[in-house]
């Protein structure tokens, strides 16, 4: 039981972000900042290379799903909208093929046989500033809009993969058999009060571009800072959608806990969302 349980987080940790919360500027077309390492048990570790450019990886699923990204700051327009884009590859074979993953999500022993597979996602996103900084009070609820597309190729024997109908896993893992994913969201970050931010986003998912199975999900929750280096918060994950499960519908509470090595960019002053970077 208790590897089942291992392999299950391991395998949500990475697909995609299924639980990653867009704390501070993980879901926004802003980057950590140069010199400043973020990291959490359900977040990537980001790492800021430039002021416009930053590494992220889910260190804990790297030993099973080897992954990297890269998210890159390119322009503001004159409408105060910032425009940046996000590529990532990883390589999910080495779990595909865990007899412990196959057991925990009742699937056929082939999945043993599954060919090497190299998977990869480039999203585009813009953020705007909803309320700016003025004299008296700090900038506020920053809006963010997503495009993305994943898929993936087979590096060896041109064979199909078992479906995994597993919801949330499932139009996420419809790539390793030649589909297209494509998907667009939005997010909304901003202040509750000195300790408290809050999130919320939406995002609409479709499997192959004419729509042959499709999936809405959507998180929100409240993040409180312990102290400016690590932030506890506290959500949920809800999602509907043709999976081929029973269960079409899903929903389960979150919780994580982020910790920062450096200063953060988004510090208990509250002005979490300044343009200085840029």
């Amino acid at each position: 039981m208790k590897f089942k349980i291992i392999v299950l987080l391991l395998s949500l940790l990475y697909f995609s972000e299924i639980f990653a919360q867009p704390l501070n500027s993980l879901g926004t077309a802003y980057t950590v900042g140069k010199g400043r390492i973020n990291m959490g048990v359900f977040s990537p570790l980001r790492m800021g290379i430039t002021r416009s450019t930053e590494i992220q990886s889910f260190l804990f699923a790297d030993y099973k799903i080897p992954n990297i990204g890269i998210k890159q700051y390119w322009i503001t327009t004159f409408s105060n909208i910032l425009v940046a884009s996000k590529h990532s590859i990883y390589y999910p074979t080495p779990m595909i093929r865990n007899p412990l993953f196959a057991s925990t999500f009742n699937l056929p022993d082939s999945f043993g046989l599954a060919p090497p597979t190299l998977a990869y996602r480039n999203e585009l996103i813009f953020s705007k500033m909803l309320k700016e900084k003025s004299l008296c009070n700090s900038a506020n609820y920053l809006l963010s809009v997503k495009f993305g597309i994943a898929a993936a190729f087979k590096l060896g024997a041109d064979s199909l993969i078992p479906d995994y109908n597993q919801h949330l896993l499932y139009p996420r893992t419809s790539i390793f058999n030649d589909s297209v994913l494509w998907y667009v969201g939005v997010d909304l970050d901003g202040h509750i009060s000195k300790s408290f931010d809050f999130f919320v986003d939406l995002e609409f998912q479709s499997i192959d571009w004419a729509v042959k199975d499709f999936a809405i999900e959507h998180k929100a929750g409240i993040s409180y800072y312990l102290s400016r280096r690590v932030n506890l918060w506290l959500g949920y994950k809800a999602a509907i959608g043709s999976y081929p499960s029973p269960q079409l519908i899903f929903f389960s509470p979150m919780a994580d806990i982020t910790f920062s090595f450096t200063k953060p960019k988004f510090g208990r002053d509250k002005d979490l969302f300044k343009n200085k970077m840029f």
